[in-house]
């Protein structure tokens, strides 16, 4: 089907595109816009559709709601699409009425608030003037719309900055003003212009091809390029043929282009420069533009040296298009400029008060202020009296000016035509040493460069190796500037990368020679390049080592090198930079040297000990004296690991390697005294670990040496560092794998006793931390001291220091854990409490205190419940729990009271057979409940009722009823705090337990009635302790059931109703449900207690019964949880 036939057929669907113009999507507007305005004109039935668009535009008014917003944006672009297509394909019609509602639109929205409606208006209005229509009627108007576009402009809106550039495109834009003989077009050029102080790059561009819209108008690529249609006949001749380039204007904009690249004002400089490159690209296939193509490669060189990157980029990119779009003799002169520019060492550079020669801040001088202009300069010269500074000033800048130039070149694509010139071999040596510049700008150029110029680099580098060694080496000792001396050590280092030896040997001697006289240069980063080569030699070194390990000359190096790195000159040195290459070429040395080193073996790991604790960034010491101590145990861990981690601690692990009996025996005094002797962290923590490593790899070496070593820890592992004397402490371990019988008995020994003497829970801490080691590290060695580290492990993990507690809770536990363990070391650990209860320090009696109630406790549970513990048991424990139970009260002796009860339960043997004894149980145990602390008496409380328990031989009811009667007694108040609660709950307790079991079983009554009575005068305390009061009922009328025989034959209903009443007593309050259901099952026990005939013949008590069986019914009645609903109808039957 032929092209027009098809354009006709869409043609006439364009009506449909204005279904479309109501999409939220932008991008779907304008494509819907832009094809009805490329479709519509060749429909002859459009004017429907227009009239359409028109009739929306005019009702939706100048400023559209948001809901129509979206619509008339892509319906006023439409109608503009139409009629400025409509005049490319020559059908001009009634245009004028379209041109007219459009810039009458366009003027509207000028005002408007509405960004989104302005733009689109901006759109539609730029594509008529683009055909040369709409172009304002009168100079206000004109100025209006200028003035509006250019405000905008100013505030980055490109779109406003293009539609100036098309306002001059129409032919009116070429008459009179009537103002100073300008025209409308020098309007426009002057206020574009000015828009070079706006910040954003973006805008300059979009500035650049606005001018290039009005010199040249539909000649500009910048207006071509938006043509979407074939323009035809009257479109043809009477638009395009006619708006056309305008040769003056063309050539005026171009030498103020081409001045202004000479300013030096940075804005105006940017500006210009983006603005020039521009016209070239839009505008170089003319003839105006191309006739000054060597003029624009001159301004753009000049910009090279610009301070600003963008306008570096500019430049360089500008160059590219002029050698682009030139003829030959234009690209030759363009290779010549850059290869001398580029081999040059001068620039000149022209200045005046505000040009911008140094970064702000490079040049500090003060209170925030840098020099940054010649301005600045002249005035710190007068300032300082000194008038030379402006010369050694301006040098600087110039020198500076060189090296930006040069670092455009690769950066920007220059290289490109650099790689096209026959350039002199000479450059080889120069472009080799540039590419390791300093300024990663001028090093990343010149790497382009160097890979644009040579095709083979191995080659090249091949071929030319001697010149570029001789060049460097020369540079580093003649080079006046820092960068070069710096560029030329790193140049060095990389030449000889790789290299063979011989390939550089006859160098080798100058090259160690000129790299050592700037290691200690002036500038920092000179300093660092020659370093780096050093360690560059120094890995020469070593490859020889790994060649010719065993030859004499290798073994002759070391000899000479060693004892000078290891000296003030080397790993020792006061200059960071000499003792770093030092330490780095020992390092690689020692990882390579092999037997060679054993003579020296000692004498490194000793130095590097020493150096652990100075190589610690000054940061990390003075963060560390402002933290937390909870901090700086964090910190501690991280700065022992960095230090064992660290490749000197390697380079001493490796020296260990090759210890033998020889290097030991020289080694082991020594390590000692840097053991003594040392003060910082790392070189502790490093003593540490090569104690451990010795232990670890060299056991067979050590039996001679563990009893020298270890005493040295016994005061190392208390270290006042947690850090320090956990790894003194895993040291000591270690050690005692391979220790004698009588080397390990003393060390142990020697721990107990620091335990024993220390004076605060810190020294403890450092104790439990080394038997804890002993136990993780060496278990063997553990095993064969047990009968003194177990027990001393329980006494230690009752100590009252949660630490410690923990640190021998983790030895107990890994080595013996259970209650068995206890009874088989009741000797042994009553000897450790006694030396505990023996000292004057409160925390090693109370801990004392509590390891004898663990003991009791833990032989209370291997004994079970009814058994009896031994004699020789309770003769060795029985002096020890009655001192430990004479200390005052003290946080935790609830522990030591709450276990009494037990050694009295199994203790039978001692007190049945003993009456001082049985008297000095009884006394403790009231002594403790009298006791006048709120926290400890609900334990005695309890302690003594299970006491009375215990003691089947005494009858101590209405002992223990009276001495607990204050806290049972009917005033008390029914809200209470948790201490008073708890120890109602206990006095209660003890109340209910303090009856005599030969009583119960021989006249059950009497003691029911004693309960009832007491508990008949303390309604109020079985309220705050209805747990107690429920489970105490259960167990007493059960016990009471079972005395069988022995039960009342007379009737005791008072007593059984008023037992019942008192468990209904708080029947009205609300309860929980589980002491709801605890008392459906009193209440039970109280029933089957009356059938049982503990308040006399069940017979007589039937009516009793039968109310309580009501009772229960109706509770259960009443109850809502089912359970309870259970235990109340089991109760009733």
């Amino acid at each position: 089907m032929p092209i027009t036939s098809i354009h006709s057929s869409l043609a006439q669907r364009s009506g449909e595109l204005l279904e479309v113009l109501s999409s939220n999507n932008q991008k779907i507007r304008q494509l819907a816009a832009k094809a009805f305005g490329m479709l519509a004109p060749l429909n002859d039935k459009a004017s429907g559709s227009i009239n359409k668009l028109r009739s929306f535009i005019e009702s939706a008014g100048p400023s559209p709601p948001a809901a129509l917003s979206a619509q008339y944006q892509g319906s006023i672009a439409s109608l503009a699409g139409f009629t400025s297509r409509s005049m490319l394909y020559g059908k001009l019609g009634n245009s004028e009425v379209h041109v007219k509602f459009l810039n009458d639109r366009f003027l509207a929205a000028l005002d408007a608030g509405d960004a989104a409606i302005r733009d689109s208006a901006i759109d539609a209005v730029n594509q008529l003037w683009s055909v040369g229509l709409s172009f304002p009627g009168s100079l206000d108007e004109f100025d209006r719309i200028l003035g509006a576009l250019f405000k905008l402009g100013e505030a980055n809106n490109e779109k406003a900055i293009r539609a100036i550039g098309r306002l001059a495109i129409p032919a009116a834009a070429d008459r009179e003003t009537g103002r100073e003989q300008s025209t409308f077009m020098d309007l426009v050029l002057n206020q574009l212009f000015k828009l070079f102080e706006v910040k954003r790059t973006e805008v300059h561009f979009a500035t650049g091809e606005a001018l290039a819209s009005v010199v040249a108008r539909w000649d500009s690529d910048a207006v071509q390029l938006g043509l979407d249609i074939q323009p035809q006949g009257a479109g043809e001749s009477e638009i395009i043929a006619i708006l056309r380039k305008r040769p003056e204007k063309i050539a005026a904009v171009l030498e103020k282009l081409i001045n202004d690249c000479k300013t030096t004002k940075p804005s105006l400089l940017k500006a210009s420069g983006i603005w020039l490159f521009c016209i070239i690209q839009y505008c170089s296939h003319l003839p105006e533009v191309q006739a000054r193509l060597r003029e624009c490669q001159v301004a753009f060189m000049r910009l090279l040296t610009g301070r600003d990157e963008l306008v570096q980029e500019t430049a360089s990119r500008g160059l590219g298009l002029v050698y682009e779009r030139g003829d030959e003799s234009l690209k030759g002169d363009l290779v010549k400029d850059l290869v001398a520019s580029f081999t040059g060492s001068k620039t000149q550079l022209k200045v005046d008060d505000d040009t911008e020669l140094f970064d702000a801040g490079a040049l500090p001088t003060g209170e925030g202020k840098s020099v940054t202009s010649y301005k600045d300069i002249i005035s710190l010269a007068n300032e300082v009296g000194d008038q030379s500074l402006v010369y050694k000033f301006m040098a600087l800048a110039t020198n500076a000016a060189t090296w930006t130039a040069r670092s455009a070149f690769g950066r920007f694509g220059l290289s490109n035509i650099l790689s096209e010139a026959d350039l002199d071999p000479k450059i080889y040596p120069k472009l080799f040493r540039y590419r390791f510049d300093p300024n990663s700008n001028v090093r990343r150029s010149m790497d382009d460069i160097w890979k644009a110029v040579v095709k083979d680099s191995s080659a090249t580098i091949e071929a030319h190796f001697d010149a570029i060694m001789t060049d460097l080496l020369k540079s580093i000792l003649d080079g006046k500037e820092w960068r070069v001396r710096e560029a030329s050590c790193a140049a060095i280092a990389d030449l000889i990368y790789g290299q063979q030896f011989t390939k550089y040997e006859k160098y080798y001697t100058d090259i160690w020679r000129v790299t050592l006289r700037v290691i200690d240069d002036q500038k920092a980063s000179v300093r660092a390049a020659a370093l780096k080569l050093c360690m560059g030699l120094s890995k020469s070194l070593v490859t020889q080592l790994q060649e010719h390990n065993s030859s004499g000359s290798a073994k002759a190096m070391i000899t000479q090198v060693l004892p000078f790195l290891l000296s003030d000159k080397g790993v020792e040195n006061s200059v960071d930079e000499v003792k770093v290459m030092a330490i780095t070429t020992v390092l690689d040395v020692v990882k390579h040297g092999g037997d060679t080193l054993k003579p020296f073996i000692p004498t490194i790991i000793i130095h590097f000990l020493g150096l652990l604790s100075t190589i610690e960034p000054q940061q990390i010491n003075y963060h560390y004296q402002r933290v937390s101590e909870e901090d700086r145990e964090g910190l501690d861990k991280l700065r022992s690991s960095a230090a064992t981690r660290s490749p000197l601690f390697e380079c001493i692990t490796n020296c260990l390697r090759f210890a033998d009996e020889a290097v030991l025996k020289e080694l082991a005094p020594q390590l000692v005294q840097t053991i003594k002797s040392a003060l910082g962290l790392q070189t502790k923590v490093g003593c540490s670990e090569v104690l451990s490593t010795l232990a670890l790899r060299h056991s067979i070496l050590m039996p001679p040496y563990n009893g020298l070593f270890l005493k040295a820890m016994e005061t190392q592992v208390l270290d006042r560092n947690n850090e320090v004397n956990r790894a003194y402490a895993k040291s000591a371990a270690y050690l005692l794998r391979t220790a004698s019988s009588e080397t390990r008995e003393r060390f142990t020994s020697k721990l107990t006793v620091l335990y024993m003497g220390a004076e605060e829970d810190a020294r403890r801490q450092k104790v439990a931390d080394a038997v804890l080691a002993i136990a993780k590290v060496s278990p063997d060695a553990f095993n064969d001291l047990e009968s003194r580290l177990l027990p001393f492990a329980y006494l230690g993990k009752h100590d009252t220091d949660e630490y410690v507690s923990e640190a021998f809770e983790e030895v107990w536990s890994q080595h013996a854990g259970g209650s068995h363990t206890v009874k088989r070391f009741v000797p042994e650990i009553t000897e450790f409490i006694i030396k505990a209860l023996d000292t004057s320090k409160w925390a090693l009696q109370h801990g004392g205190a509590l390891a004898i109630a663990s003991m009791v406790t833990a032989l209370s549970s291997a004994a079970g419940k009814d058994g009896q513990f031994g004699e020789a048991e309770l003769k060795t424990i029985w002096p020890v729990l009655d001192k430990a139970l004479a200390l005052k009260t003290f946080k935790g002796k609830e522990k030591l009271i709450t276990a009494y009860p037990l050694f009295v339960r199994h203790g039978k043997k001692l007190w049945a057979n003993d009456k001082a004894v049985a008297t000095q149980t009884k006394k403790i145990a009231v002594r403790e409940a009298k006791r006048n602390n709120d926290d400890y008496r609900p334990f005695a409380f309890k302690a003594l009722g299970r006491f009375a328990s215990a003691r089947g031989d005494l009858d101590m009811y209405k002992e223990v009823a009276g001495l607990v009667s204050d806290y049972l007694s009917p005033d008390v108040k029914e809200t209470q705090s948790d201490t008073e609660r708890k120890t109602t709950q206990a006095a209660l307790k003890a109340v209910l337990n303090a009856y005599s079991r030969e009583k119960m079983r021989s006249d059950p009554a009497a003691i029911m009635q004693d309960i009832v009575a007491t508990m008949e005068e303390s309604r109020l305390a079985l309220k705050a302790a209805r747990d107690a009061w429920f489970a105490g009922s259960v167990e007493i009328l059960a016990e009471a059931g079972a005395a069988g025989t022995s039960l009342p034959t007379s009737v005791h209903e008072v007593e059984a109703r008023k037992w019942f009443a008192l468990l209904l007593a708080d029947e009205a309050d609300v309860i929980l449900e589980s002491q709801r259901l605890d008392r459906a099952k009193a209440l039970g026990a109280a029933i089957k207690a009356a059938r049982q005939g503990v308040f006399g013949p069940a017979k007589e008590l039937e009516s009793v019964l039968a109310d309580m069986r009501t009772k229960v019914i109706e509770m259960a009645s009443a109850e809502r949880s089912l359970d309870v609903q259970k235990a109340l109808r089991n109760a009733a039957d």
